[in-house]
Order: C-alpha cells, then sequence, then structure tokens
C-alpha cells in the first residue's frame, strides 16, 4: 500500500500530490499503518536474511504472506523456525494455501474478490462488480489476527509456539457461504433477496448524484413510504396492492418511486422514514461521513501529523474502554525510519554496525526497483 516509489499525480496521494518520495505519503499505507515501527530489510542480502533470523529469534509472532516457496528459499521453513525460537508463533498467510494446485499462485485482494464469487453476487444483474474495496484484504486480516490469539493463547497453556495458516482465499470465502451452502445461484437484483421486500433498493434524490437506500417488508411499511412520499395514488394502484404484486410489477414501481424519491432532499425523507419504521438510509459518500455530527460528537477522528504526507483527520480505533489510555497518534512510519531503533532495542546494534548494514545493502533507507 506505500506505492510505487516514483508516481504520478493520483487520488492515492494527499491533494493528488506524490511528492519526491510518494512511498511515504499514500493514504492507504498511513491510515493503516499508524503506531507501528518500520525496518526496512532487503531480504536478497545474506546479512539482511540473518537479521531476520535473530528477530525471529526474539519474536513472539512472526506474520508472513509471501507466498509458500518463499521462507523456505532463506532457510527459515518452519522446522528452521521452530528451532531458533521453540515458543514462536508463525502464521503464514498465503493467498491460496500451502498445498494444492493454486499452492505458489500470488494474488491481490480484487483478484480473490472474484475468486470467491463476492463479485458475481455485488450489484444488479449484469457483468461482475468489484465492491469498491477489496473485501479479502480485511477479512484475512481480522481472521489473522484472531487465529495469532488463539495461537498465543495455546502457547500460554502448552509452553511451546505453534504453525498457523491463513490461507487468504479461504478466509474471505466466509462472505459467500450461505451461496456456497445453498447451491443455488446468486441473487443479483433485490427481488431476489431474502427476506423478501418490495421495494426495495437504491433512489435517486434531489440534487447531482444523491441516494436514498430503502426497503419495505409489510403493509404498513409501504402505507408509510406512500404518505412520506405525498404519493396516494402509488397508496392506490392495483399494480402495488401486495409485496407479490409489487416484485411482479418491479420495473413500473422502480420508475414510479424514483420520479417521487428524485423531489426529495435525502436527509429529510430518510429521516421521514425511519420515524415512520421504515428501512431507509443515506448512501453517503466517504467525504459525507468524514463530517458526520455523530462521529464528531464521540471524537472519532485523530488529527495526526505526518513528516511527509502532512497533518490529517484519521479514523480512530472502533473500540473503547474505561481502563485504556486515549488512542495512540504515532504517524505511519516513513520507509526505514526505525531501522537504527529497531536494530539498537532488538538486536543490541549500535551506530557503526547500523551505518555497516545500509552500506552493504542489507538496510534500505528508500526503495529500491
Amino acid at each position: 500500500t506505500r506505492g510505487p516509489a516514483h508516481a504520478a499525480p493520483a487520488p492515492i496521494y494527499p491533494a493528488r500530490q506524490p511528492g519526491a518520495r510518494p512511498y511515504n505519503r499514500a493514504a492507504l499505507f498511513s491510515e493503516l499503518n499508524r503506531n507501528k515501527r518500520g525496518l526496512a530489510l532487503d531480504l536478497r542480502r545474506p546479512a539482511a536474511v540473518a537479521l531476520l533470523r535473530d528477530l525471529a529469534a526474539r519474536a513472539d509472532v512472526l506474520v508472513e504472506s509471501f507466498s509458500p516457496r518463499v521462507l523456505p528459499s532463506w532457510g527459515l521453513d518452519d522446522t528452521a523456525l521452530a528451532r531458533l525460537n521453540p515458543r514462536l508463533v508463525v502464521v503464514h498467510m498465503p493467498a491460496f494455501g500451502s498445498c494444492g494446485p493454486y499452492r505458489d499462485a500470488v494474488a491481490l485482494g480484487s483478484g480473490l474478490d472474484l475468486m470467491t464469487g463476492l463479485a458475481g453476487v455485488t450489484g444488479q444483474p449484469g457483468p461482475p462488480l468489484l465492491a469498491g474495496v477489496a473485501l479479502p484484504d480485511p477479512v484475512a486480516g481480522a481472521t489473522a489476527a484472531l487465529a495469532t490469539l488463539a495461537a498465543l493463547r495455546w502457547r500460554e497453556r502448552s509452553g511451546h509456539g505453534l504453525r498457523v495458516e491463513v490461507a487468504q482465499w479461504e478466509a474471505a470465502l466466509q462472505l459467500v457461504g450461505p451461496w456456497l451452502i445453498a447451491g443455488v445461484p446468486a441473487p443479483r437484483s433485490p427481488a431476489d433477496l431474502d427476506p423478501p421486500a418490495a421495494p426495495r433498493g437504491v433512489y435517486p434524490c434531489r440534487g447531482r448524484d444523491t441516494w436514498l437506500a430503502l426497503a419495505v417488508q409489510s403493509v404498513s411499511e409501504w402505507a408509510s413510504l406512500c404518505a412520506a412520499l405525498g404519493a396516494p395514488d402509488l397508496a392506490a394502484d392495483p399494480r402495488f396492492a401486495s409485496a407479490a404484486d409489487r416484485a411482479q410489477h418491479g420495473a413500473a414501481l422502480e420508475v414510479a418511486l424514483a420520479a417521487r424519491t428524485r423531489l426529495c432532499n435525502r436527509f429529510a425523507l430518510a429521516a421521514k422514514l425511519q420515524r415512520a419504521g421504515v428501512a431507509a438510509g443515506v448512501v453517503r459518500r466517504p467525504a459525507d461521513v468524514a463530517r458526520d455530527a455523530q462521529l464528531d460528537a464521540r471524537g472519532f477522528f485523530l488529527e495526526i501529523s505526518h513528516r511527509e504526507a502532512g497533518t490529517h483527520r484519521y479514523p480512530g480505533v472502533p473500540w473503547r474502554c474505561d481502563v485504556w489510555p486515549a488512542p495512540p497518534r504515532a504517524p505511519a512510519p516513513c520507509f526505514g525510519a526505525h531501522n537504527a531503533a529497531v536494530l539498537r532495542d532488538w538486536l543490541g546494534l549500535d551506530a557503526a554496525d547500523v551505518a555497516r548494514l545500509l552500506a552493504d545493502g542489507a538496510l534500505a533507507a528508500a526503495p529500491r526497483v
């Protein structure tokens, strides 16, 4: 998520500007890697692999997401790691697992999105559609975090480490479990979804590219929707008398509803429908969420200054506890920012050692092609 060493202006950078070192300005990296330290090892160099071995010998957990052939190529297979540190928890996150015909394949989250079938159940009928973000990425990360905690609990009880494997594809398949179990084609239209609802979908509102999502599941909700829209003609239309009728005449219903919602302010209509017991909500863009009064009232956003990316508001942590202090606000590390600090704290190396490793190429202060 750091992005390339050299880049053109793009939305992934603050104000679209990559700057002289775009790898230190990428917004997603800055958001995901706060409160961490950055050590940059060039593992093509034997001295860097030796450093990794020394770090693993002192670590509680090693998490890696290479293909299964990479760590063994450095002499760091599971047997070697267990000899280095019998209490080490090793968490492997290959794309497809350590065995099977896809073993050595690599993948990005968007590719796994397609492999799971998620793209085939997203959106309306038509070609497969990727979600706005690569959902398999955070799902695999959260699954691996849970597996890591379970392995550490095992270590507390047994006294020794554990090898854990979280195939990212398999983690993401949890999202399509109902369709895997049902063994039927996935729904691609609101009328096919369960529980049944008609109307159910996203409707245009007043203004440019503004939308409201709603779902109606009962006679009373349909009456409330018609009242909120000031549309007694829809309530009296025999084509829309029951949920089955509305589903049967779905195309006409969509046109009729859109003609009325397009006249309404999306926030006002959502509030009116919610008060009437109709499931409805404004479709928001990230910029809308960033200015949300509820999140501001809870102090969710944190203002953090980064040496190269600048000062911005970042999402806070999604949990709270009275006995924990306020969330830490350290920015994401610049590339190799903590080379010296990590090697000093973990391995006792001094400035001369770090300078020699930099000169030899085992450490890096900037990406290398």
